[in-house]
């Protein structure tokens, strides 16, 4: 792999221009968060999908909606879900994308029955008919010796899909109610949290091929590393921004880098002793980055934190990705 991609990853910081809020967060103080956002853009139209919260203890994630914008400025919400028609008690990051019928949506929720994070789909002719009381499983962690799969990324593989997750493998025996029994393993400080790889040819049937970006005993991102986006390259691969964490303490508080891959299943993360994302106010959270080009620009969501500890959605214009990601 060349060794300049680093310093070509940071002229690229250079290129983003335009920062504005799109979302604010429900309240104010550490737990009220407007995030978790995901870009699909479709002709004329780029779709926003985010996720709202609010503390533990006053009802997490309860509630996602797709936005709708024919400028990437001014967004209106054409869907939303509230956490209870999932019987869940948290919803997170989903996945929206385009197919040959309409459109798909993964969606990433505890399990009520067995208070973990899996990710399910439904599909529809338009995004405001999406219904979840129609959606199937999609990855269903206990199946594949998991204890977690959430926050997906798709990413179109010729005719079929690769999926990136959020998983959790837990470093030693550990008996279900303790992983689970908060409904939330990546709050336990049990489990280590990288990112795993599926692929499909449908879209709708995935196979497991192992985790692929894992976190570094002793780094920064020792507790977790979670690829959020994909950008494909002009000189083939991808440039990828990943989420990292030292500890459960950074939990729900991360900060972001680069990494790059020639085909999603090799990375190479940017070098250094630290990430290269995050902001001043309130406790320096950057984090899931989604990327995607509409109306011949690339434009990136993400959340980041305020000064009061609450975290907004945001918006920037970048430039076009020209990194070398090959091996």
């Amino acid at each position: 792999m060349q060794s300049n991609w680093p310093a070509q990853a940071e002229a690229w910081l250079n290129t983003w221009t335009d920062d504005r809020l799109v979302v604010s967060p429900p309240g104010e103080g550490n737990g009220y968060w407007a995030g978790a956002p995901y870009l699909l853009a479709d002709g004329d139209t780029l779709y926003l999908y985010y996720r709202l919260r609010r503390p533990r203890g006053e009802g997490r994630g309860y509630e996602v909606r797709i936005a709708a914008s024919s400028d990437a400025e001014h967004f209106t919400d054409v869907w939303r879900l509230r956490k209870e028609e999932l019987g869940t008690s948290s919803v997170e990051r989903g996945a929206l994308v385009r197919t040959r019928a309409g459109f798909r949506l993964y969606l990433s929720y505890v399990d009520p029955e067995r208070g973990q994070w899996r990710t399910d789909a439904c599909e529809a002719p338009t995004v405001a008919a999406l219904d979840v009381a129609k959606r199937f499983a999609v990855v269903e962690p206990w199946r594949l010796g998991l204890e977690a799969a959430k926050d997906p990324v798709l990413v179109p593989d010729g005719s079929g899909w690769k999926m990136l997750v959020s998983c959790s493998v837990s470093t030693e025996p550990v008996d279900h109610s303790r992983l689970h029994g908060g409904q939330d393993v990546f709050t336990t400080g049990l489990v280590t949290s990288p990112t795993g790889l599926l692929v499909s040819e449908d879209g709708r049937r995935f196979t497991w091929r192992g985790t692929v970006l894992t976190p570094d005993p002793g780094h920064w991102d020792a507790y977790i590393t979670r690829v959020t986006t994909a950008i494909p390259s002009r000189r083939g691969g991808y440039l990828c921004l990943y989420d990292g964490g030292e500890s459960v303490e950074q939990n729900y508080e991360e900060i972001a880098s680069f990494a790059v891959s020639p085909d999603l299943t090799h990375f190479e993360k940017f070098p250094g002793p630290g990430p290269r994302l995050r902001v001043s106010e309130g406790t320096g959270t950057w984090r899931y980055g989604s990327a995607e080009r509409f109306q011949g620009q690339l434009f990136l969501a993400y959340e980041r934190a305020r000064a009061d500890g609450s975290h907004e959605l945001r918006m920037t214009r970048v430039g076009e990705v020209d990194v070398d990601a090959g091996r």
